[in-house]
Order: C-alpha cells, then sequence, then structure tokens
C-alpha cells in the first residue's frame, strides 16, 4: 500500500529514547480485532449469568459501522467465516464464555447450541460508537433483557491482558499440542526467564516428547 503523504522525520524521532513496543499489546481473540468489544462484553455476560444459550431469545448489538463493512458474515459453515463473522463472535462469548482457537474451528462454527445463537443475533451500525466500543443487549425467552456497554475492550492499552489472563491464554492455545504439566512448566520458565542459567530448559521444555 502507499500513502499519499508522509513524514520521514516519524523514522529517527526519540530513536533511542521512546519505544513503539511499550505502545503493543497481546491480542486476546484470534479474530477481526474489530470483534473484540463484542466479544468482551459478551463473555462479561456469560460470566455474570450463566444463561442456557436455549434461554437466549435475541441478541441484539450496537457496532461501530466498520465492525458491519468488515466482519458481517452471516449464515457461515467454516471456522476461517467465524472470524470475520461479529455474530459468531458473540455467539461463542455467550455459549461457551471464552473465544480462543478452539472457537473458530468448523465444529465450534457447526455446534448446535452456537449455531442458535448465532442466528438469533443482529447488529446495526451506531456512529456514536468507536471501533473499540460496543453494546450488547441479551433477551431471555423469559423476557428478560440483559444489557452490557464495553467502552474500552479488553486487549487494548487501556485494558491490557493481565498476566493470569495471558497465563490463560498460552495454555488454551498450549495443550493442543503438549500435557497440560508441561505447559504449566513453561509458563512458570517464561516468567522466570530473567533468572534461568540456561535458556535452553524452555527450549526443552517446549518439545513434544
Amino acid at each position: 500500500m502507499q500513502a499519499s503523504a508522509y513524514d520521514l522525520s516519524k523514522i529517527t524521532a526519540k530513536l533511542g529514547d521512546d519505544w513503539d513496543l511499550r505502545v503493543n499489546t497481546y491480542k486476546p481473540f484470534p479474530c477481526g480485532i474489530v470483534n473484540h468489544p463484542t466479544i468482551d462484553g459478551c463473555i462479561q455476560l456469560h460470566d455474570a449469568h450463566h444463561v442456557a444459550p436455549e434461554q437466549i431469545a435475541a441478541v441484539r448489538l450496537r457496532v461501530a459501522p466498520l465492525v458491519l463493512d468488515l466482519c458481517n458474515q452471516q449464515n457461515i459453515t467454516k471456522g476461517l467465516q467465524g472470524k470475520f463473522s461479529v455474530y459468531h463472535g458473540a455467539a461463542v462469548g455467550l455459549v461457551r464464555g471464552k473465544a480462543g482457537i478452539q472457537e473458530y474451528t468448523d465444529e465450534a462454527v457447526n455446534d448446535p447450541a452456537v449455531k442458535r445463537v448465532r442466528e438469533r443475533a443482529t447488529a446495526t451500525g451506531d456512529a456514536s460508537l468507536t471501533d473499540d466500543q460496543a453494546y450488547i443487549e441479551v433477551e431471555l425467552t423469559n423476557g428478560t433483557k440483559l444489557e452490557k456497554l464495553i467502552e474500552a475492550s479488553l486487549g487494548n492499552l487501556a485494558r491490557p491482558l493481565s498476566d493470569r489472563q495471558l497465563d490463560a491464554k498460552f495454555r488454551d492455545q498450549g495443550v493442543l499440542a503438549l500435557p497440560i504439566a508441561q505447559v504449566d512448566r513453561m509458563i512458570d520458565l517464561c516468567w522466570r526467564i530473567d533468572t534461568l542459567g540456561d535458556v535452553g530448559e524452555l527450549v526443552r521444555a517446549s518439545s513434544a516428547a
């Protein structure tokens, strides 16, 4: 891509004094980042209310217009499509209370409970919301309405992942390849890497038997 204007002074500005690494964050969910506020809010609703999927009558989302430009896929059947579906993000958040790698597989997309909730989700673009915000309303079959406004989604500079949330993300992915005990050992070694006499200890811990 090319820009219509540029400022080459930015290449050396504050060189050696300021570090862009300090404005980087860890992405909490493996999908389109504009879906993150919706997922975050739906996970919070799941954890607070533990509503059974069959009790959900409707899910109404208000999101930044860009979300619908990028992640408006409906009637999906593949895990990759789920990454670009704000409806799927809402569904896995409400049904599973998480949105890790396993929530973006073909199996997850076709999970009857997830599919049921996804098909009851609608989204409206709201220009008053930023790309990092979302409003979620979940209507239950008994008429009760649950609401959540996310003003700054998990994973941004205002709400970075905590150390324990980073542990959970690493563990959730690591157990797909290694035994849980080995994954937990890796987590421990990573947090102590500055004290290790031999970094090879961590490398060896990451190898499958």
